[in-house]
Formats: structure tokens, C-alpha cells, sequence
């Protein structure tokens, strides 16, 4: 399991990930796809609310027991690693 930890005045958060797929869809593919089909667009990252670039390839990630969110490879570089027992 894949885990992001992350420090904020008086308690720190820790979020859970099954899986990552870190070749999930070019951010401009995604974009369009979306808009097609009239549906939000999800234009940041979800854990450190960098607003994605067109050409930025994005990751798609499980959450336990929760909805998919989408990162930034950055923030997977800093998962990796980070194996939960």
C-alpha cells in the first residue's frame, strides 16, 4: 500500500493508496474528454493543488475505501517508497 503524509499546523494527514497508474492521460485529453461529455474537470492536483499543464502527463490513484483522485507525478516521486505495514 502507497501512502502521502503531509504536515499541517497541529496534526498531519495521512492519505492511503491501493494502486497508481502513472501514465493515466495527457491533462489536455483529459480536458477535452471531459468537456465533451459536459462533465467537471478536475484541474489540480489533489493533494498539493498544483493546477495541471496541457502537456502534463497526470496519475490516477486509489484511495482506501474512497473515490479515484488524480496527482501530479511529483507527488507520486514522493510515495514511492513509502510502503505502509
Amino acid at each position: 500500500m502507497l501512502s502521502l503524509s503531509k504536515v499541517i499546523p497541529e496534526h498531519i494527514i495521512t492519505e492511503n493508496f491501493r494502486w497508481v497508474n502513472r501514465e493515466f492521460m495527457v491533462y489536455s485529453s483529459y480536458k477535452n474528454i471531459r468537456k465533451k461529455f459536459n462533465l467537471s474537470i478536475d484541474n489540480t492536483c489533489f493533494w498539493c493543488s498544483k493546477k495541471f499543464e496541457d502537456n502534463e502527463m497526470m496519475v490516477l490513484a486509489a484511495r482506501e475505501k474512497k473515490e479515484n483522485v488524480l496527482l501530479c507525478q511529483k507527488c507520486v516521486d514522493k510515495m514511492e517508497g513509502t510502503e505502509c505495514q
